[in-house]
């Protein structure tokens, strides 16, 4: 599966967003039709149409948390050999520290991303048994 594949089948209505916006009216009717309008679009506009397909992929805060620890290790290089002697100093191990602490908070945060997406998975799945029971009632009377 392709990422054209894989943006039109779980975000229809984005991959329809970044169709129409180089000019072309997105077909609705499965996915399959989607995928193919935007390989097209991305033949004839190149790598503008996968910036834009990112934003709209249905897996970017994976990729926002990817870019966020390569940033965080290369700072980590960056400090670690900023003396240019190979030696350990104060200042490097403040530095090698900072960037763990970072790399850390940054998998609490991914960490609590998930235990969100749970929660909220829960509380709709919550509410969509009492509209059930609801309407269950409504059609009984």
């Amino acid at each position: 599966m392709t990422i054209y594949d894989y943006c039109a089948h779980k975000n229809p209505q984005g991959t329809a967003k970044v169709i129409a916006s180089y000019g072309m009216r997105p077909v609705r009717t499965n996915a399959r039709d989607l995928s193919s309008q935007i390989k097209y679009c991305a033949k004839q506009h190149g790598g503008d149409v996968l910036k834009k397909l990112i934003l709209v992929h249905p897996d970017r805060e994976l990729f926002e948390f990817e870019r966020q620890l390569m940033v965080a290790k290369e700072k980590e290089k960056e400090m670690s050999g900023a003396s240019g002697c190979g030696c350990s100093n104060a200042s490097g191990d403040e530095s090698k520290q900072s960037a763990d602490v970072e790399i850390k908070r940054l998998q609490e945060s991914r960490e609590k991303s998930e235990s969100d997406s749970k929660l909220l998975s829960q509380n709709n799945l919550i509410i969509g048994g009492v509209i059930v029971l609801g309407l269950a009632l409504i059609m009984k009377k």
